[in-house]
């Protein structure tokens, strides 16, 4: 559950592109992006600057940081509307906050944002705080809500037989074990592509004798994650998995902080980081990558929350690094 004050840093880092830069240059480089949309004053500079650290939710007031990010998105939206997805939001309650102050200030000070969230409601029956805030905001005239509801069978065949090309048998088999999720769907089809197990028939796509259908989404993740991790030591692995605790959006310096002291460990993460890029999982960015594919992730976090529970990883985190887990 990576925390808004994370998961704002990192977006606007990416935005700022300041991961090889020493403070000095980050402060021109915010500054200068600001003033492409109008002047900026140094110290609407430096307060947007600030979200770049970590903070310590703890020890911090989030509506200092809520401010600064509602005048930096405002700006932005000057240029042309902005939007602003948050997903997962069923527990994330001060980025629900933070959309909170957004639309109570458009009455003084509107500004073209889009924001929208995505979150599980059966997830809400478990976090009452998140849940009761979700129905606050519902409430206002500015807030449309839309229910993703499961496809019907009917729907799912035609989306794997029409659209997607299964043939109709397969299509059929896979309508079933997918429940209504059209993201099970999607994803698997797309696995079976990238991997070449399907080939064109009068009928449709078939997939390749030998091959059966999985179980469950996860499964289909778990054979990915086989592959990058092919022939590397378990230590590699509880490298990516620590990666996918840092968030979507992963950069270097960070990740080699969280651990992997092994010699081998660069080589690790290199031969990782390839065959992420070459499968298509992952994207490079300035000075770190991002996860692709969530599920992927999840996977990962999965894994990394049954060893961490175990107590079995070789090299502990840092001290340094705890705030990240």
């Amino acid at each position: 559950d990576e925390g808004l004050d994370e998961s704002l840093r990192r977006m606007l880092r990416r935005f700022f592109r300041v991961a090889r830069l020493n403070a000095e240059e980050r402060s021109q480089r915010v500054l200068d992006v600001c003033d492409t949309f109008g002047e900026t004053d140094v110290n609407e500079a430096a307060r947007v600057e600030r979200l770049l650290d970590p903070v310590d939710p703890d020890m911090t007031d989030g509506g200092s940081r809520h401010a600064a990010a509602r005048w930096l998105f405002a700006r932005v939206a000057s240029d042309r509307p902005l939007i602003l997805w948050i997903d997962d939001a069923h527990h994330a309650y001060d980025a629900l906050q933070l959309v909170a102050g957004m639309l109570k200030s458009q009455k003084t000070s509107p500004a073209r944002v889009l924001a929208v969230l995505t979150m599980d409601t059966d997830a809400l029956e478990g976090r009452p705080l998140e849940k009761a805030f979700v129905a606050s905001l519902e409430k206002q005239e500015a807030v449309s809500t839309i229910d993703v509801a499961p496809l019907s069978d009917s729907e799912m065949y035609d989306l794997l037989h029409r659209y997607l090309g299964l043939e109709p048998a397969l299509a059929r088999e896979v309508t079933e074990r997918a429940q209504g999720i059209p993201q099970f769907a999607v994803q698997l089809v797309g696995d079976w592509v990238a991997r070449g197990l399907l080939r064109r028939s009068p009928r449709g796509l078939e997939l390749l004798e030998g091959n059966d259908l999985p179980a469950s989404i996860e499964e289909v993740w778990s054979e990915r994650l086989a592959q990058v991790l092919d022939g590397l030591p378990d230590e590699a692995g509880e490298l990516l998995e620590r990666a996918a605790v840092l968030g979507v959006q992963v950069e270097m310096d960070e990740w080699i902080a969280v651990g992997g002291s092994a010699p081998e460990a660069p080589y690790w993460r290199r031969t990782m980081l390839d065959r992420l890029f070459s499968m298509k999982l992952a994207q490079e960015l300035d000075g770190g990558f991002t996860f692709l594919k969530e599920e992927l992730r999840e996977n990962l976090l999965d894994r990394f929350a049954q060893v961490d529970a175990d107590g079995r990883y070789e090299s502990p985190i840092p001290s340094e690094s705890k705030r990240f887990f």
